[in-house]
């Protein structure tokens, strides 16, 4: 019972201070200024008689008001407020009136210029002031002493001071607000940064594996269908079957783990690609699908990330796909040669008169796209009757 009590309370206090913040500030410093007003008029008419002082009138009152309104104003113009409280001072006290409201509301003039100019700026203020609070002493009929004037003299000097430190403390407040929101527009930049790149990368992988698989299907459909229509035996049709089966499930393997990372249960880095390794079986499935590959390796290996491992599997893979859809068949050579900085990747093949311009477009640029992904670099086109693929990836030596 207590703790629902306290915490109704505490739940009114954060409303109250909530609707308090809503009130502009003109509102709270009109306030200020009728207050400050109020507080001078009960001064200056509470007063017991003194032959030294003029008996308060119509203009004291005046001279009171212009003591204290424009602190509605100080936030706008602080140092014209703050001139303009400092001369009906002066003049309050030259005739000879009681002080009133005295120094205070010059004191929250210059506070307030110190917090909103510059400090070189509101410093003029308090030149302002000085001779001011001199001028006061001087024209006071009350005669207030030497240490009196000092002491109010270091009270401006410190209303300066402390608004100079609240402006630094608020510049300063400012500054991490901005830096902060710099800071989450750059990791939104890079969340959304990620996504594309995690997107481009499901992309690429379902273009190449289950492409691949279904390139696949078609040839050996393809074959199936020659053979039977060349009468041939029952056999070769099987092969052709078993080819396609094994195809498909390579390529809803390759599916189902796409839609793993779509549902977010594995990430592209965690998706088990083959590498530079797997090439030679790569070289034997092509090699079922009737297309002939010569794999040759020269240079020492060195070592290489992961998603350079993948890349260069996948633009094979791809290269590959291309030459069995587009090429007249023969044999394919794919040579991979390594230097101190990299690993070059050369794939050729023989292409008829036209077969160029039937290329996948979108699987050479995805070719492209994953070269650039690792900071390598992709090429392809016609070169002495055959087509040809040359990718250079990095590698770092141990």
């Amino acid at each position: 019972m207590t703790g629902r009590i306290i915490a109704h309370v505490m739940g009114g206090t954060r409303s109250s201070l909530s609707k308090l913040r809503r009130v502009p500030p003109f509102a709270w410093d009109a306030a200020i200024a009728l207050g400050a007003l109020g507080l001078g008029l009960i001064q200056v008419a509470s007063e017991p008689a003194d032959p030294r002082f003029e008996e308060a009138d119509a203009l004291a009152v005046g001279l009171v008001a212009l003591q204290t309104l424009p602190l509605a104003l100080r936030r706008r113009a602080p140092l014209v407020v703050l001139a303009v409280l400092s001369a009906a001072l002066l003049v309050h006290s030259a005739l000879g009136y009681h002080n009133g409201i005295g120094t205070a509301t010059p004191w929250l003039a210059l506070l307030t210029a110190a917090m909103q100019q510059p400090p070189a700026r509101s410093a003029r203020g308090y030149a302002l002031a000085v001779p001011t609070i001199v001028a006061f002493g001087l024209l006071s009929p009350s005669e207030p002493g030497a240490v009196t004037l000092i002491v109010v003299a270091l009270t401006y000097l410190g209303a300066w001071l402390l608004g100079v430190l609240l402006r630094s403390r608020h510049e300063l407040r400012l500054e991490a607000e901005r830096r902060l929101e710099q800071l989450e527009a750059q990791q939104d930049l890079r969340a959304r940064e990620a996504v594309a790149s995690e997107r481009t990368t499901l992309a690429l992988e379902l273009h190449d594996a289950v492409g691949h698989g279904v390139s696949a299907m078609l040839l050996q459909a393809g074959a199936g269908r020659a053979v039977l229509e060349a009468g041939g035996g029952v056999d070769a049709a099987r092969e052709a079957l078993v080819g396609i089966e094994a195809a498909g499930r390579r390529a809803m393997g390759e599916l189902d783990r796409m839609l793993g990372m779509l549902h977010g249960e594995t990430s592209p880095a965690a998706l088990p690609a083959p590498g530079l390794g797997a090439l030679r079986e790569l070289a034997r499935d092509a090699t079922a699908l009737g297309l002939a590959v010569d794999v040759r390796e020269t240079g020492v290996p060195g070592l290489v990330a992961p998603e350079v491992h993948a890349a260069a599997y996948r633009i094979v893979q791809e290269a590959l796909t291309n030459a069995g859809r587009h090429g007249t068949g023969g044999t394919a050579e794919v040579v991979v040669a390594w230097d101190d900085d990299a690993v070059a990747i050369e794939i050729c093949n023989a292409v008829a008169p036209n077969g160029a311009r039937h290329r996948g477009r979108h699987g050479l640029e995805g070719m492209t796209r994953r070269a650039q992904l690792v900071g390598g670099t992709v090429t392809a086109g016609p070169d002495a009757g055959r087509w040809r693929v040359a990718a250079r990836l990095p590698v770092r030596r141990s």
